[in-house]
């Protein structure tokens, strides 16, 4: 809980894999603020289907 610095930007195109997703919003945050990375619902969203299977993310498009 508490107040963090962020910005919001935009992601001309974003690739995970054979996934590619274009003009997708994020916010940056300073490198102490996650111990990891976050896939955010922007990029989700625009998905035909995600979902979690034995522990692991599977991503269609």
């Amino acid at each position: 809980n508490g107040t963090i610095k962020a910005a919001v930007a935009m992601i001309d195109r974003l690739q995970i894999g054979s996934i590619t997703v274009n003009d997708v919003q994020t916010i940056v945050l300073d490198d102490r603020a996650l111990r990891t990375n976050l896939i955010g619902m922007s990029f989700l969203n625009r998905l035909d289907k995600y979902q979690v299977e034995n522990g692991t993310l599977l991503l269609v498009q």
